[in-house]
């Protein structure tokens, strides 16, 4: 009688912790797909507020530092340190796209953006050329 007991309620309990782990990591998955977007989201807000604050129209100005804030935030939050660092980096360098200097700092930000959300590789001359119309930062 045990046996047959035992039988019948091994492969329920089976079912029963298979579907537990399943939606385990279903939820695990999904927290991670939600954490890569808000970094993501936080990564292209402050590279549109950099953009706007290199734009020589003072109007949006106002508007953009309070983006950039914002970003900068959620960037310390979900960001990866390289990021982090290389942010950190351009600003103690004056945080400005206008000049070489500007542009040299500014790049790896660009580069540890996309190593931090994607696996493939970009060169930098045709990043530079993107961003700043240059094939090379002399």
């Amino acid at each position: 009688m045990n046996q047959t007991l035992l039988f019948a309620v091994l492969p329920l309990a089976g079912v029963a912790l298979g579907a537990l782990l399943q939606s385990f990591l279903q939820v695990k998955r999904e927290r991670v797909t939600q954490k890569q977007t808000l970094k993501i989201k936080a990564y292209t807000d402050y590279l549109q507020a950099a953009a706007a604050l290199s734009n020589k129209d003072n109007g949006k100005h106002t508007e953009a530092r309070t983006l950039l804030t914002d970003a900068r935030l959620r960037i310390l939050i979900y960001g990866s340190s390289k990021v982090i660092e290389d942010i950190a980096i351009f600003d103690r360098t004056g945080a400005h796209l206008h000049t070489i200097e500007g542009m040299r700092t500014f790049l790896p930000v660009i580069v540890s953006m996309r190593e931090s959300s994607s696996k493939e590789k970009i060169k930098k001359e045709d990043m530079t050329r993107i961003l700043f119309g240059l094939d090379a930062l002399e």
